[in-house]
């Protein structure tokens, strides 16, 4: 992720670079996706000659400490790219999804997002991807994210930084709620061959823009968050607030699993968000209903 929030990428031959390990993808897709074992099918998903071919940021050196040299040097005398835009960099990631059809409303994303607005907002949904909206109150905060339980891909990612930027084009400083419960970043062979880091960061940089215009904005954990996906929603939000019945987690509990196999993992509880600032606030318990309605479904 942090490789994805530099202006250039300078990868060797020998590079591998992805939101997920190959035996999560593996673990999480199918070894028909990715057999994390076969050298050669990981380094052609997301090896450094991959991932040089996705745009003209990215460059490919030898696997040679003088080659890397040789580049930092032409770097340092070359004049600087220059920073992409956010519009800019929104429409070449929109170039490389791939062309179909934006998956359909998710009735059940919008349920859960009306379990968590106030009355009188107006839910709507692009796939995965929640919004809503005061529809008497002019100024009221305007919710979007992820409600799906599920994972978090490429055109999710995107999706959402494209809400945000509908939002900033409405015209007023509208405060802007984030609201999260996904088990984390999708680990498939289609995302990592986008370059998964670089839309989730997207959407992060997006966030942080839209605060920088103005607008407040905030997340709200009502349920599942773990990984890359906690990090890209809480960063720029200025303040964390989650449900006591949350599940917060480094990694999604499918990669813990491939991990560390059957051994017992201990999940930690409200008062330690509190005290190591993973969040700075609980959520009202009038919102516990979320859990509850989703517990007898």
């Amino acid at each position: 992720m942090l490789a994805t929030l530099c202006n250039r990428r300078v990868y060797s031959e020998r590079t591998l670079m992805g939101a997920s390990g190959p035996a999560v993808i593996q673990a999480l897709s199918g070894r028909d996706q990715l057999d994390a074992t076969d050298a050669a099918a990981v380094k052609v998903l997301m090896g450094g000659e991959a991932r040089s071919r996705l745009g003209p940021d990215e460059m490919l050196a030898a696997d040679q400490l003088q080659a890397f040299r040789s580049v930092a040097l032409e770097l340092a005398t070359t004049s600087m790219t220059p920073d992409l835009s956010i519009a800019d960099r929104h429409h070449r990631l929109a170039l490389r999804l791939d062309a179909r059809a934006g998956a359909p409303a998710s009735n059940e994303a919008i349920d859960r997002l009306q379990q968590l607005a106030p009355p009188g907002y107006r839910c709507v949904a692009r796939g995965d991807v929640v919004r809503a909206e005061s529809a008497h109150v002019p100024g009221a905060p305007t919710f979007v994210g992820v409600l799906s339980g599920g994972a978090i891909g490429a055109s999710a990612s995107w999706t959402l930084a494209d809400e945000l930027l509908e939002i900033h084009r409405a015209g007023n400083a509208t405060p802007i709620i984030l609201v999260l419960d996904a088990i984390g970043q999708a680990a498939t062979r289609h995302d990592e061959a986008l370059l998964l880091s670089e839309y989730i960061t997207h959407f992060a940089l997006t966030a942080a823009w839209v605060a920088h215009q103005g607008h407040r904005v905030l997340l709200w954990i009502p349920g599942e968050a773990a990984g890359a996906v906690y990090v890209a929603f809480a960063a720029p939000a200025e303040s964390v607030a989650a449900l006591p019945s949350a599940h917060l987690r480094i990694l999604p509990h499918a990669a813990v699993t491939q991990i560390v196999g059957d051994a017992p993992v201990h999940n930690s509880d409200a008062q330690t968000w509190i005290d190591t600032g993973v969040v700075d606030a609980l959520l009202d318990q009038r919102l516990a209903a979320y859990a509850t309605t989703l517990d007898s479904k």
